[in-house]
């Protein structure tokens, strides 16, 4: 009986993370489509704007990853310990 109401719960919490991701990237797709209005307005090429966008999301994504993975791990350290404090106890 817990174990389905913990599954429930995290198909409820998967379902709310995709609808946040869904309204991000459509929120992400009207910014764009606005950036793209004015860039064809100061006369850029449609070949420059192709470049332009995947470019620009890759330099982010770089960084992005490379400051989660810079990132210091505080509560790493106590959550790993209370882990191996648990098996200890239970003679593993």
């Amino acid at each position: 009986m817990v174990a389905a109401v913990v599954i429930l719960v995290s198909v409820l919490l998967l379902v709310v993370g995709l609808l946040c991701l869904r309204f991000s990237f459509l929120t992400a797709a009207e910014q764009d489509y606005r950036e793209i209005g004015v860039l064809k307005a100061i006369g850029v090429a449609p070949r420059g704007l192709k470049r332009i966008h995947p470019a620009t999301d890759a330099m982010l994504a770089a960084l992005a990853g490379a400051g989660g993975a810079r990132q210091p791990r505080e509560d790493e350290l106590p959550l790993n310990q209370s882990v191996v404090d648990f098996g200890a106890s239970r003679g593993h």
